[in-house]
Order: structure tokens, then sequence, then C-alpha cells
């Protein structure tokens, strides 16, 4: 028990890195469509769907490189310890628990992307319906000057890099950081109780 106890709180110190690492990547690849997006919010677009795609390809990618590796070995250590057969794919039967990590990715993305659209949504309604309303005033006036139009591209920029961007970024990490958190929970006690 000692040893398991010591592989769980190894794991938990590279949870906390993975989820970092997986935030970065929300992150990166919003800033990587920062100009796309802008361009959409200039246009009047919305620019909800697309950021959802944005962030479920960056979960996606981040779960499989940075959580499952680990998640992986976790299980193989803990299955060390515990004598349990490790069977090949990835699969790791624990006294009758069968833990798939692919099943375990599409059940935390699944279980987290409706929390994580509908604070998309809510962060995009506030400070996009501003920009928006912001457009739509400048195209009814009489004159729309060279000037106003770079002034509002960079205010939509800035918008995106300073609020929307790190806003969008830190409810999709939290939102997955808790669906993780509540599987391996589940697992660790299925662990404890054989």
């Amino acid at each position: 028990l000692v040893r398991f106890e010591k592989e769980q709180q190894v794991f938990d110190k590279q949870m906390k890195n993975c989820m970092a690492a997986i935030n970065a990547k929300i992150g990166s690849e919003l800033s990587a469509a920062e100009g796309t997006l802008a361009i959409m919010i200039y246009n009047g677009n919305d620019i909800k769907e697309k950021v959802n795609m944005i962030v479920r390809h960056a979960i996606m990618a981040g779960i499989k490189t940075e959580f499952e590796p680990r998640w992986q070995k976790y299980l193989k250590n803990v299955g060390d310890l515990i004598e349990v057969p490790i069977i090949a794919q990835g699969d790791i039967a624990l006294d009758g628990i069968k833990v798939a990590t692919d099943n375990m990715v599409k059940t935390v993305i699944v279980k987290s992307l409706p929390v994580i659209f509908t604070a998309i949504g809510g962060l995009l309604a506030g400070p996009i319906g501003a920009i928006l309303l912001g457009a739509l005033t400048a195209v009814i006036e009489e004159v729309f000057g060279a000037k106003k139009e770079r002034n509002r591209r960079e205010s939509i920029r800035q918008k995106l890099q300073s609020e929307i961007i790190p806003q969008i970024s830190d409810a999709a990490g939290d939102a997955v950081e808790e669906e993780l958190s509540a599987y391996i929970s589940e697992v660790n006690a299925e662990i404890w109780q054989d």
C-alpha cells in the first residue's frame, strides 16, 4: 500500500504538469488562429463553431500526447505492484476491472466538451457581442476611414489576445482537469477496493 501511495503521489505531480501542457496547447492553438478569428469577428461572423473546433482538437491532441502516456505508465506501475497482468494495446485488467485508455480519452472529452462549449458561449457572448455592436455602429457611419478601420481591427486583436483566448483556455483546461481527476479517482478507488 505504501508503494501504491507513492505511485499515486508521483502521478499526481505529473498530472499537474500534464494539465499545464494541455492548457498551453489550447492557448497556443487559439493564438495560432488569432488572425482568422479577428477577421471573422471583423466581418461580423460568429466564431463559436471555429473556437469549439480548435479547442476540441487541442484537447484531444493534449490528452493523447501529454496525459495518455503518463496514465498508461502509472497503470502499468500499479499493475506491477499488485501483480496484475498487462493486456496488449494499452488495456489493463485490474481484478475484473478493464481500463481502456482510448475509451477513457473519449469519455473525458465527451463529458468535458459540453461544459467547455457552454463556458465558451458565455465568454463570447459578452466581449464578442460588444465588438460586433461596435462593428455595426461603424458600418452605419457615413465615413468609415482607414484609420478607424485599422483601430477597430487592432482593438479586436488585442481583445482576443488579452481577454478572450486566455479565458477560453482557462475554462477549457479547468473542465478537462475536472473530468480527468474524476476518472482517475474512480479508477484509484476501484484499485483500493481490490
